[in-house]
C-alpha cells in the first residue's frame, strides 16, 4: 500500500513540475491539451463539460474569478441559454457565441433585445418590446432615442454622397401635408423645408434666410421670398417696405382717459395731460401709421366770478396735440368764430405717419387735448375757456407699424 501511495506522489510531483497536462497523447502544447480518440469520427463523449448552471450565482464572482466560464441551461434570465464568462471589470456576465442580438432587461425591468458587441463596450443598442429603439441608452423614451456621451461628435448623421440628403416627416391624419427637410446637394442652395412638394423655407449657403408666401391675401404688395426679422417681443416678422405688421390696435374703442385743461386769460393756451400713450422700442426702422377720433367737451371755466359765463366773441381754438418724446409733432385744431358762445360736444380726428429710427431709442407717442382762449372785445372780457377730452366709449384709435 505504501508503495502505491508513493507511486502517486511521485507522479503528481512529476506533473506539477512539468506544468502541462496532456490527455490522449504524450506531447502537450498547453497547460491542458486534450485529444479526441478519433478526431475524424468523434464520439458523443469527446469534449469537455463546463459547469452547467440553471441560474447565475446569487453572489457575484470576484477578481480572482475573472474569466470564469459557465454554461447557463436556462432560456429566461439575461441573454438566454448559452456560454457566459465573468467580466469582473464590468461586474457582469458576458454571453459568448456568434449571436449579434440577445434578450435582456434594463434597469426598469423592461424586456428588450440588445446588440451584444456594443454592449461589451458599454454602449447600449437596444430594441424594447414596445418597439422603441435606443442608441446609447437602454431606456428609450421615443420611437428612436439617440443618447450621446462623446464630445464634438454628432448624435445623428444623415448623409447622401450623390444626391440631396432628406428626412421625411409624415403626420398621421388623413390629408395632412408631409414635410421634408432637405440638405441640398448644390452648395449654394443650402437647407430647405418642403410642404409636400412645395419649398416653403430656405437657409441659403452663407446665411441668407427666405420664406415662401405667408398669406398673399393678408399681405398685399409683398414680394416673395422675403426676409425675416425678430421683433422686440421675440416673435418673427417679415421685413418688407409694404408689409403692415404688428397691428397693435385696430379700431380700438374707449381707449382714452378723461383729461381737462382751462385758461382764464385772453389768448391763453392750455394743454391737458396725455389721454393716450403708446410706447415702442423698434428693432428696425418703423413707419408708424396712426388714426384717431376723440370726443371733447368745450365750455366756460367754472371757477371764476361771476358764474354766468360769457364765452362769446372772436376766435377760440380747440384740438389735439400729438407729441413724440414730449415734443409737439402734429397739432390738429378746429376754430370757432361768432357771438353765440363756444359750448358743446365735438369730435376731433386725424390720420398721420410718424417715422421711428431703430437706434435703441424708446419712443413715447402721446395724445393731448389743447384749447386757446380769445381776446377781450371792448368792455366785455372773455371769462375763460375749459376743454375736457377723452373718456368717450365711442373714441377710436388705430395704430399700425410698417416695417
Amino acid at each position: 500500500m505504501n508503495k502505491v501511495i508513493l507511486t502517486y506522489l511521485i507522479g503528481f510531483c512529476f506533473l506539477s513540475g512539468m506544468a502541462q497536462v496532456s490527455v490522449g497523447h504524450q506531447d502537450p502544447k498547453s497547460l491542458l491539451d486534450i485529444d479526441a480518440v478519433n478526431p475524424g469520427t468523434p464520439t458523443g463523449t469527446d469534449g469537455i463539460l463546463i459547469p452547467r448552471l440553471t441560474n447565475f450565482p446569487s453572489v457575484d464572482p470576484a477578481t480572482d474569478q475573472e474569466g470564469l466560464l459557465v454554461f447557463l441551461d436556462n432560456t429566461t434570465p439575461y441573454a438566454g441559454r448559452g456560454f457566459y464568462y465573468w467580466d469582473d471589470l464590468r461586474s457582469k456576465w458576458i454571453a459568448l457565441g456568434d449571436n449579434l442580438w440577445t434578450r435582456g432587461q434594463n434597469g426598469n425591468g423592461d424586456d428588450l433585445i440588445y446588440a451584444i458587441e456594443p454592449d461589451r463596450n458599454g454602449i447600449p443598442v437596444v430594441v424594447t418590446n414596445d418597439g422603441f429603439i435606443g442608441l446609447g441608452t437602454d431606456t428609450p423614451d421615443g420611437e428612436l432615442h439617440v443618447y450621446g456621451i462623446r464630445t464634438e461628435v454628432p448624435e445623428l448623421i444623415v448623409e447622401n454622397r450623390n444626391f440631396d440628403a432628406e428626412i421625411l416627416l409624415t403626420p398621421g391624419n388623413s390629408g395632412s401635408p408631409s414635410y421634408t427637410l432637405v440638405a441640398n446637394k448644390e452648395t449654394s442652395d443650402g437647407f430647405s423645408i418642403y410642404e409636400d412638394n412645395t419649398e416653403q423655407l430656405t437657409l441659403q449657403n452663407g446665411g441668407a434666410f427666405t420664406i415662401a408666401d405667408l398669406n398673399l391675401a393678408n399681405n398685399p404688395g409683398v414680394d416673395y421670398p422675403v426676409k425675416l426679422r425678430v421683433v422686440s417681443d421675440g416673435s418673427l416678422g417679415v421685413q418688407t417696405s409694404y408689409s403692415a405688421l404688428n397691428n397693435v390696435k385696430t379700431n380700438a374703442k374707449n381707449f382714452s382717459s378723461v383729461e381737462m385743461c382751462e385758461t382764464l386769460v385772453p389768448y391763453g393756451i392750455a394743454v391737458t395731460s396725455a389721454f393716450y400713450t403708446y410706447v415702442v422700442t423698434p428693432t428696425q426702422d418703423v413707419l408708424l401709421e396712426m388714426s384717431y377720433r376723440v370726443g371733447a367737451t368745450i365750455n366756460g371755466a367754472d371757477d371764476i366770478d361771476p358764474p354766468t359765463y360769457d364765452v362769446r366773441h372772436d376766435t377760440k381754438l380747440y384740438g389735439v396735440v400729438v407729441r413724440v418724446n414730449g415734443v409737439d409733432y402734429v397739432t390738429t385744431s378746429d376754430r370757432y368764430v361768432g357771438n353765440d358762445g363756444l359750448r358743446g360736444y365735438f369730435y376731433l380726428s386725424d390720420h398721420m405717419y410718424i417715422p421711428l429710427v431703430a437706434d435703441g431709442t424708446t419712443y413715447t407717442i402721446a395724445l393731448h387735448g389743447h384749447i386757446q382762449n380769445g381776446q377781450e372785445l371792448e368792455a366785455d372780457p372773455d371769462w375763460g375757456l375749459r376743454g375736457t377730452f377723452g373718456g368717450d366709449p365711442e373714441d377710436r384709435i388705430q395704430i399700425i407699424e410698417h416695417k
